[in-house]
């Protein structure tokens, strides 16, 4: 073989090997994709922001089902708890992925959503309304009393509706003048358990009575200002507050004229609110009476 002839062979081979060549370089130098993210939360949504490299698609999962595809995507939770994110990213050198956890709080209306029974623990009696003069009425009687007539449970459900199941007296609580205003009331001592307590009910201004709230009862948690006694000297202002409304003749814990209640403080297991009553019957116009009641969640979630 001439020279001629070899050095023409061995650059027909370069030649063919050089696209090889070239190809496996080009597949060596596609870098990998990378993933990272950081989140905002408001309320129940969440802001998603990645940071990524290479990328040609994404896939988040959200942790309750929910899924995307965007770069960016926002997603709102419909209920609070805690979460893990899971981020998946693919391009032309292959797939990573980015996983984090978040917490979701609860909203009011979630955390209230159960069955709640009268902690007696933690029944107490104010003794005055913020700082007025207006003095409760009947302080010792009402805080051993009420745990053990009061052992209905006060249902919250999910669509607003509002129920009391109870625990088979058919008796609650209420101021008497409160109770007169607006149904019959019955007489306290046809109930065994309170039987020696009467006269000391009256004298209190609280009696026990058979009640039942309406069948189409309902709730909502509102804020804003309350204001008990307007336009009298025994005025008294609640500025921005938390509370629970219930339809006219429903009532938690104990009746009481005003259909609503002030939250104190919810959690998921207790829940602790104030209540006022008309106990004057000299003065029918007028809230001079108030309530601190606690409950705890009887089903617990």
């Amino acid at each position: 073989m001439t020279m001629k002839n070899y050095f023409s062979k061995l650059a027909g081979v370069m030649l063919v090997a050089l696209p090889f060549l070239m190809s496996s370089c080009g597949e060596d130098e596609v870098p990998a994709p990378t993933i990272s993210f950081s989140f905002e939360i408001d309320d129940h949504t969440v802001t998603f922001t990645s940071a990524a490299t290479d990328v040609d698609t994404y896939s988040w999962e959200f942790g309750d089902g929910e899924t995307s595809t965007e770069a960016n995507p926002v997603h709102t939770y419909a209920k609070g708890g805690e979460y893990t994110i899971t981020c998946v990213v693919k391009g032309g050198g292959g797939e990573d992925l980015a996983t984090q956890k978040l917490t979701i709080e609860a909203s009011d209306e979630e955390l209230l959503t159960g069955t709640w029974a009268v902690d007696g623990s933690s029944t107490v009696i104010a003794a005055e309304i913020d700082g007025d003069d207006q003095t409760a009425i009947g302080a010792g009687m009402i805080a051993t009393m009420i745990p053990d007539i009061v052992a209905d449970h006060f249902v919250f459900n999910e669509d607003g509706s509002y129920k009391v199941e109870d625990d088979g007296n058919g008796f609650c609580f209420s101021a008497v003048i409160s109770a007169m205003a607006t149904i019959q009331v019955a007489d306290p001592c046809s109930d065994d358990r309170i039987a020696g307590d009467c006269d000391v009910m009256k004298d209190y201004a609280i009696c026990a009575f058979q009640y039942a709230i309406p069948n189409d009862a309902t709730w909502e948690i509102k804020t804003g200002d309350i204001v008990i006694n307007e336009g009298t000297d025994d005025e008294h202002k609640y500025e921005d507050v938390k509370y629970i409304e219930l339809s006219e003749g429903a009532f938690l814990g104990m009746y009481n004229v005003p259909n609503y209640v002030i939250i104190n403080e919810l959690t998921a297991t207790s829940l602790n609110v104030t209540l006022m009553f008309n106990a004057d019957s000299g003065n029918p116009a007028v809230t001079n009476y108030t309530v601190t009641l606690g409950f705890t969640n009887a089903v617990p979630k």
